[in-house]
């Protein structure tokens, strides 16, 4: 009868053991809950509307808009969730027209040509304007940075003698380049640009 008891103990304290041991386990290893900032989409996450950014490729709807993430449709809840910068909230949709009168200076963020003082919008950002200071042709609404050749002095390797040479310059003008000839209905910003020598309301005519 005692070997029975015994033995019916023993069978107990191993259970308790293997169920202490089986949720100690269970508890080390499950993981932690994470808080869902973004939308992921195979195994990519991007921030959610309203969330702040650098760049349109960081935000779902596609759209960074003054540092933060729009949508990417005409539906919005405040101005934020639009790429104008204007909501008409209480009928619920964005005011995605032009706004000429703006006059968005370089390097800030813009949705169309029109916004920007230069008259062109590249990737969200208002290019530089003409006679403005450039280093290549896309910083510039022209599409053109003039450089002009400057002279410096240099040192032949075999001779060791020095003399002067010409190079392009580091830095340039943004100005209006009259080789492109653009059809009419393209976009331009100065009469140069156009086939027709007529640029009327960032288009060409």
């Amino acid at each position: 009868m005692k070997k029975i008891i015994l033995f019916i103990i023993v069978i107990v304290l191993l259970y308790i053991i293997i169920k202490n041991t089986k949720e100690h386990y269970i508890i080390k290893t499950k993981p932690p809950i994470q808080k869902k900032t973004g939308v992921c989409k195979n195994g990519i996450c991007k921030k959610k509307n309203s969330g702040q950014c650098k760049n349109s490729i960081e935000c779902a709807s596609g759209q960074c808009i003054n540092g933060i993430c729009a949508l990417p449709n005409k539906e919005c809840q405040s101005n934020s969730d639009c790429r104008s910068g204007k909501c008409h909230v209480d009928k619920g949709v964005c005011d995605n027209t032009c706004d000429r009168s703006l006059n968005v200076k370089y390097g800030n963020n813009c949705f169309c040509d029109g916004m920007c003082e230069s008259g062109r919008c590249h990737q969200n950002t208002c290019a530089k304007s003409l006679n403005d200071e450039c280093v290549n042709n896309l910083e510039c609404a022209s599409l053109y940075c003039k450089k002009e050749m400057e002279t410096y002095t240099k040192r032949d390797k075999e001779t060791n003698e020095v003399y002067d040479a010409t190079r392009e310059s580091i830095y340039g003008k943004c100005e209006c380049n009259e080789n492109f000839n653009l059809p009419s209905t393209l976009p331009c910003v100065c009469d140069g640009m156009c086939k027709s020598k007529k640029c009327l309301y960032g288009m060409c005519k």
